[in-house]
This record gives C-alpha cells, structure tokens and sequence, in this order.
C-alpha cells in the first residue's frame, strides 16, 4: 500500500508539471500572435499613410553622360608597316630568344625578359672569344644590332 502511494504522489506531481508546461507553451504562442498582428497593423497603417510616387514626365534639359573629347594627337603613326631590315632584326631576334639558353663552344647567351636584352657569356680568353662571338654573330644572326647584346 505504501508503494501505492508513493506512486501516486510522483504520478500526480508530474501530471501537474505537464500541465504547467502546456500552460506556459500555450502563454507563448498566444503573445507571439498578438505580436505579429501588431506588427501587420503597422505595416499596413504606414504604407497606407504614405504618400504615392508618381512618375515625372519632364524630361531633364542637361546631357547626363559626359561630353568625351577627342585625344589629343601624340605623334603616333597608324601605318604599322616595318621595312625589310625591321622585320628581318625581329625575325632574328625571335629566333635567338627562342633558342636561348644557347651554349657555344666559347660563349654563352641568354636573354633577359625584364631588361629585353641578350647577356652574353664570354669564357677565358675573352679577347678570343669576343671576336669568335661577332664572327658568329655576322654569320648567323647578322641584322640584330650589336647594343641588343650585354657582354659579361
């Protein structure tokens, strides 16, 4: 019997905490709907008390995009044309740098992309070599001019 009891005890004193918390989750919902129809009346009353825009049919007398003058002339030729000399030195100047590193028997050259020049190793005796170098250079590649090449 006394278990009976006891029993009944925690059995009511949990029915009686459900009904607190159904209570208090029926509480919240009904404040968050009164909030929220207090919210559309808001709404509504604001947008109906403000004023209507209507489109204006003037239309505005100044240019809005701004006036684009010409450049001025900087001296700059449109005729691209190269003479034959030209495009032969270019031709020759693209083949170098394309085959560069490029190691001889007595020099070295490799190209410079930041500088756009050719440097040029010279080994020992660099006298000798020096003229091996212009005697190859006149041969193979004879239009690029000389200042196009740094010599170490």
């Amino acid at each position: 019997m006394n278990n009976l009891i006891k029993n009944r005890k925690i059995l009511i004193i949990a029915l009686i905490l459900l009904l607190i918390l159904i209570i208090l989750m029926l509480y919240t919902m009904r404040q968050n709907q009164n909030k929220t129809e207090q919210s559309q009346e808001n709404s509504t009353s604001t947008s109906q008390s403000s004023p209507e825009v209507t489109g204006s049919q003037t239309i505005p007398s100044e240019q809005l995009s701004p006036v684009v003058s010409p450049l001025p002339f900087t001296g700059a030729s449109l005729d691209l044309e190269f003479t034959d000399t030209e495009l032969a030195e270019i031709n020759e100047e693209r083949e170098l740098r394309h085959s560069a590193p490029y190691d001889g028997i007595n020099f070295m050259i490799e190209y410079n992309d930041y500088e756009d020049r050719f440097f040029v190793l010279l080994y020992e005796p660099k006298s000798q070599t020096q003229e091996q170098f212009q005697q190859w250079k006149d041969l193979t590649f004879p239009n690029i001019k000389q200042e196009r090449f740094i010599f170490q």
